[in-house]
């Protein structure tokens, strides 16, 4: 798979939307730590929209597997 990886600066939880590429789309999507192992329930990609929850001040990985 691919890792997305996201780094929150503004000190603010909150959803930060991805528009992934065309090719992606098929694809799904899971958080991830820091070395890739799936950690939650698979996000939903809409459209070519991911939602991906952050948290302040901290990474956020997503790993995307066809």
């Amino acid at each position: 798979g691919m890792i997305l990886r996201l780094w929150e600066l503004a000190g603010q939880d909150g959803v930060c939307t991805v528009k992934l590429p065309e090719a992606l789309w098929g694809h799904t999507a899971r958080l991830c730590d820091l070395r890739g192992r799936p950690r939650e329930t698979p996000l939903v990609i809409r459209g070519g929209l991911l939602d991906v929850p952050l948290t302040h001040f901290a990474p956020t990985s997503v790993v995307l597997t066809p």
